[in-house]
């Protein structure tokens, strides 16, 4: 698994690249890389935003092994990477857990392909955990893939 600097470095490559054809990337920078993990918390890839003067542009999907999968832009303007931060995940976990629960730091994952992303938050309460998944578009429970159905 490659690290931050490089994710980024492969990132700005990309982004240079890409500004030939999306003029709001030339002034732009590559920003600090957000580490993508697999749904039970190993390292998988890089997501850097790409930012022009505090405004976040796009992103670059930079591979464990440094190899760019994918750039794009926004529709909407968020204002990180994420879509929403690790606090605003563990918020959206707190009003969704049962009274008492213990909210699980936010660990951030692609729930099955890369590009599916969102904030893993497990809510325990007593012998049980709940497996929230938080996103800018809402919260959904999480639950072990049927292959079979895939």
């Amino acid at each position: 698994m490659i690290d931050a600097d490089a994710a980024r470095a492969a990132a700005e490559q990309r982004r240079t690249v890409a500004s030939r054809t999306q003029p709001d990337w030339a002034a732009a920078r590559t920003g600090e890389p957000q580490l993508v993990h697999t749904i039970d918390g190993h390292p998988s890839y890089w997501v850097c935003p790409i930012i022009d003067s505090g405004v976040l542009r796009g992103f670059v999907r930079v591979t464990a092994d440094g190899k760019v999968a994918a750039h794009g832009t926004f529709g909407g303007a968020p204002t990180v990477v994420t879509g929403i931060t690790a606090d605003q995940a563990a918020e959206a976990a707190r009003t969704w857990a049962p009274t008492g629960a213990q909210i699980g730091t936010p660990l951030y994952v692609h729930d099955g392909p890369p590009g599916r992303e969102a904030w893993r938050v497990d809510i325990h309460e007593g012998d049980t955990t709940t497996v929230l998944m938080v996103g800018p578009g809402g919260a959904y429970e999480w639950a072990p893939r049927d292959p079979t159905l895939e």
